[in-house]
């Protein structure tokens, strides 16, 4: 098999099936394609530096300049010419790229041989496959299961190995003089196991392949791939050569060199089965070590540390750490929350605070894509993603634990600094990251309300890591939009907008799950020390964290559901006539072409039809009489329908349906607890007790701030109310609160109390009326800054309103 003619890298097409192409194919036609199929996600970087990118390089060059590379990517193809000199690049070397030639197979050392003898199934190639040690988990193979790979497969995994491969102990060959006991130790994992890669990705593979091409000018003499270093003989340290048992340890000569690197020696071992040749034993022994990851390094961002830092040793000395080195990406982070390092374009070290807080440097291919953009050889709004992959080894790197890949959007007007796609960028990671912390403030002091302990940050799962799930979809899809907004500021202002106003309601529905997990006995909370943790202050410290840090929507204060009753219809000064029958009075509405006549508004209740827009009584209609609420009291702790005095009361439409079971709605049985209290309030007193606006919260806020009734048993009582678990029970406890109440003369708007009691019915709902009534009782709103959270604990206080 010859991968320069035979297919083997499979490709995806607009409008065609995916199909295996040979490499001169695949070059050639790049423009094509959309993107490279691999079997492993890894695979794809390892394809594109050890084949694709250095046959592109060495056979055409680099660009001369800017302009020279705009003209290459604004044509979206190689020219024919280019074309041409691909093909004769691969003609010229056709024979080193034999897989299995038996003098210089392609990255492989001909006739290697194990000094044990020895030889290892071809699993030992695939790192998902169960070998040795590494073992995944649930994996339906076993060390002893074969694994035959088709030519085409073991091409991918032999440069996957060359890349990625595991550290420690590798099998010693014959021809290595560094070989002992039949092994060598100290062996590093893959150049690229010990970076985070970052490529970007175009439109098509041809653009990809341009987008990864970093600087502009010619190679560096000595700087050649491997299948240009195949010596047969001679010392490596002279020749460099990648076709013998020997290796050392260097640097890179180049681009060429780095990206070709042959970090193992190698053989393929096929035979001729049933189902054609397959790869079923191979030898991996040890091969060149790059002694340290160069700056000319283009798919990584960089980590740059305080000048003059020291580590430790394994043997407790100390030695300096390197200026600058990779940044590898962190197992479950999705690569949008470290954009900050990947936007920082500059070259110097950021302004650093100490040990802990290191500069960032991002790639020099995104480097490259700001200059090119800066220079106008790319469109602002240019499809550009990034991918990213890496691996995570365990055991002193000598297994895969994990494997990263991921992609994401990436505006180009993000790359320039002073832009507003960049500030958005970066606001947008920040506001994530805070909304995260937010939550998990509000998760600690819940649970602190409770009794309990938060939860620590690095056990079990957090209520901050749900929300960043959640909001990952948002930030990309802005991402997305950001990219074609290109440099557009108000497309730029509106988007961040928009993902304010997204991100706000999904962090409300994992907090809302926290708090529909939290009992009505935590309504009181729990005090430590000098702090209380309650619900109420606990939801007013999270929503105060919200307001800053989402400033472009606006939190509201409070859980808020429409009143079920309107308080009061716009009136003649002369008698509306029967007002207990209900406030109809005749209108036209004209909505588009349909005209709605004599249209009926909602009847009004009982307490909102003697009271006016400014809240004192109608003139022409007075007090309540006093018979209208003593019939009321008749109903106190009766079911709703079973005093016949009341029915004149009632506004509320009859659901027929529970109507032939004998039953009453929900709405019907909460206006009926309403006037029940309503004719215990309203007794004895000539001033309106109906107050729009006044919550049952504030009203016992302010019955407790009256200093005629004891603090510690009002709180008792109102914690009773707030625990209860029907609307009957809550009925029978609001009746004490009520009576409270009258004595002291504070007034309570009746339609929001009866929208409460109707909200009550339900489980879901009853918790947002309950958090309602603690968020105004204990009076968060004016009672500090509403620190709290784990981190940062609320003060016990009440303030006097």
């Amino acid at each position: 098999m010859n991968l320069a003619d035979d297919p083997w890298l499979a490709a995806s097409r607009d409008g065609a099936k995916p199909a295996d192409h040979s490499l001169r194919d695949l070059l050639v036609r790049s423009h094509e394609f959309t993107d490279l199929l691999v079997d492993f996600p890894t695979q794809k970087p390892a394809i594109l530096r050890q084949v694709l990118l250095p046959v592109v390089l060495h056979a055409l060059g680099r660009p001369a300049d800017t302009d020279e590379w705009a003209t290459w990517f604004e044509r979206g193809m190689f020219t024919d010419d280019q074309q041409a000199t691909i093909s004769d690049y691969l003609d010229q070397r056709r024979h080193l790229f034999g897989l299995f030639d038996e003098r210089s197979p392609f990255a492989q050392v001909a006739g290697l041989t194990a000094l044990s003898g020895e030889t290892k199934g071809a699993a030992l190639l695939v790192c998902t496959a169960a070998t040795g040690n590494n073992v995944p988990l649930f994996s339906p193979r076993s060390d002893g299961d074969p694994l035959p790979l088709t030519p085409a497969q073991a091409a991918r995994w032999l440069l996957h190995a060359h890349c990625w491969d595991t550290a420690a102990i590798k099998t010693g060959a014959v021809g290595d003089p560094k070989a002992k006991a039949g092994k060598t130790t100290g062996n590093p994992t893959g150049p690229l196991g010990q970076l985070g890669v970052v490529m970007p990705r175009g439109r098509t593979l041809f653009d990809t392949l341009l987008l990864n091409l970093p600087g502009t000018g010619a190679l560096v003499p000595s700087d050649r791939p491997q299948w240009d270093r195949r010596a047969p003989e001679g010392p490596v340290e002279q020749t460099r050569s990648t076709a013998l048992p020997a290796w050392q340890e260097r640097t890179a000569a180049g681009l060429l060199e780095l990206w070709t690197w042959q970090s193992r020696r190698i053989r393929l071992i096929p035979e001729d089965t049933e189902d054609g040749v397959r790869v079923t034993r191979v030898i991996v022994a040890a091969g060149d070590r790059l002694a340290t990851t160069p700056d000319f390094e283009p798919h990584t961002a960089w980590t740059l540390e305080v000048p003059g830092k020291k580590t430790k040793t394994a043997t407790g000395s100390s030695r300096p750490v390197p200026p600058r080195r990779p940044r590898r990406h962190q197992a479950g982070k999705a690569v949008w929350r470290g954009l900050d390092a990947l936007l920082t374009l500059a070259r110097e070290e950021r302004a650093a605070t100490g040990d802990k807080a290191p500069g960032y440097a991002t790639s020099l291919l995104l480097d490259d894509l700001a200059a090119r953009r800066e220079d106008e050889a790319l469109p602002a709004d240019y499809p550009v993603d990034v991918e990213t992959t890496g691996v995570v080894y365990g055991n002193q790197s000598a297994i895969v634990e994990d494997a990263l890949s991921d992609a994401i959007p990436l505006p180009l007007a993000a790359l320039r600094e002073d832009s507003a796609a960049h500030a958005a960028v970066l606001i947008v990671v920040e506001q994530a990251e805070d909304l995260a912390r937010a939550l998990n403030n509000l998760s600690a002091d819940l649970r602190r309300a409770l009794g309990g302990e938060p939860i620590p940050w690095d056990r079990s799962q957090r209520p901050g890591d749900v929300v960043l799930h959640a909001l990952d979809d948002l930030v990309r899809r802005l991402l997305a939009g950001l990219r074609a907004a290109g440099e557009d500021e108000e497309l730029v202002r509106r988007g961040r907008k928009a993902w304010e106003q997204k991100a706000l309601r999904a962090v409300w529905a994992v907090a809302d799950r926290l708090f529909a997990g939290m009992p009505g006995a935590a309504f009181l909370g729990r005090e430590e020390g000098e702090s209380t943790y309650r619900i109420a202050t606990a939801e007013a410290a999270f929503r105060r964290r919200l307001g800053r840090i989402l400033p472009l929507v606006t939190v509201p204060s409070e859980q808020f559901m429409t009143s079920l009753w309107p308080q009061f219809h716009p009136e003649e000064e002369s008698p509306p006539g029967d007002q207990s029958r209900a406030g109809v009075q005749p209108g036209r509405i004209d909505q588009g072409d349909t005209t709605m006549t004599e249209r009926k508004r909602p009847p009004l209740p009982y307490w909102a039809r003697r009271i006016g827009a400014d809240g004192r009584w109608r003139r022409h209609l007075g007090t309540a009489p006093g018979e209208d609420l003593a019939a009321m009291r008749s109903g106190l702790g009766r079911p709703a329908g079973s005093v016949p005095s009341l029915w004149r009361f009632y506004t509320r439409p009859v659901d027929e349906v529970r109507a032939l079971h004998g039953e009453v709605s929900d709405e019907q049985n909460a206006e009926h607890v309403a006037l029940t209290l309503y004719g215990l309030h309203q007794q004895g007193h000539s001033d309106p007790m109906h107050k729009p606006g006044v919550r049952l919260g504030r009203a016992l806020r302010r019955l407790r701030e009256s200093g005629h009734v004891g603090e510690d048993a009002l709180d008792r009582r109102v914690a009773a109310a707030a625990s209860a678990t029907s609307v009957e029970s809550l009925a029978y406890r609001l009746r004490g609160l009520f009576d409270l109440l009258r004595g002291q003369a504070v007034p309570l708007d009746y339609s929001l109390l009866g929208t409460d009691l109707y909200e009550w019915h339900s489980p879901a709902r009853r918790d947002h009326v309950r958090r309602r009534w603690g968020a105004a009782y204990f009076d968060w709103g004016r009672s500090g800054d509403g620190r709290g959270g784990q981190d940062e604990p609320e003060k016990k206080s009440f303030t006097a309103t």
